[in-house]
């Protein structure tokens, strides 16, 4: 079965980068931190993350003009993953590194 259609295989490479992104952060300033930083870390990995859903998810669903006939028509082929729609994993990606940041921001 296909989880996807068009480019919305993209969807969890973006979520894969926005978590590279806070992990290299994390490696980047030493390691040894305190929750609070992992915490800031993990938000602007998410919000990487749910920026370029909703960047590129936009961007692919945006009404094209038709040159032969000079009409604005709407692109057919959609751009989802496990059926829901590209961009609209931007506020899926907010959810779950919000979550997970404020997890580690208030564990013991």
């Amino acid at each position: 079965m296909i989880f996807f259609s068009g480019w919305g295989l993209l969807v969890p490479i973006f979520g894969i980068l926005g978590a590279a992104v806070a992990l290299e952060l994390i490696v980047w300033t030493g390691g040894d931190l305190p929750k609070s930083v992992v915490s800031t870390y993990l938000a602007i990995g998410g919000l990487v993350a749910a920026g370029a859903c909703w960047w590129i998810g936009s961007l692919l669903s945006r009404p094209r003009q038709d040159k032969r006939f000079g009409t604005v028509v709407m692109r057919r082929r959609s751009h989802s993953f496990m059926f829901i729609p590209m961009r609209y994993y931007a506020f899926i990606y907010l959810l779950i590194f919000g979550f997970v940041a404020a997890v580690g921001a208030f564990s013991k």
